[in-house]
């Protein structure tokens, strides 16, 4: 896997996090999350994963249970170009393979060892 892509991409979105207009405050995750037409299950499943980890709850409020996780779905599927969208999909895969590579799991299945 090629790091520096991973990591640019994850930059990438998270700063588009941050520099969203004042409008986006009103969003709701379930609203996020219905216009997804960019990924899969499995691939909204990877997200999840990655956003719990970076920001896991710890039996306190977390990434998931604010919705981050469906608003980067939401946000990816209607806010970016078919390129960018299609390098996010493919370091999802990545990630996924490394992960099963070196843990013989998915990302998702290898956080939870």
């Amino acid at each position: 896997m090629n790091r520096r892509n991973a990591i640019k991409t994850l930059m990438m979105t998270s700063g588009g996090i941050f520099a969203l207009p004042a409008w986006a405050h009103a969003w709701k995750p379930d609203e996020m999350a219905k216009f997804n037409t960019t990924f899969t299950d499995q691939e909204i499943d990877l997200i999840s994963a990655i956003a719990d980890t970076i920001i896991p709850s710890n039996g306190e409020i977390g990434a998931l249970s604010v919705g981050i996780d469906k608003f980067l779905v939401g946000l990816i599927s209607r806010c970016y170009e078919e390129k960018f969208r299609g390098e996010v999909r493919m370091n999802l895969h990545a990630l996924n393979e490394q992960s099963i590579t070196s843990y013989q799991k998915g990302f998702a299945e290898a956080g939870k060892m």
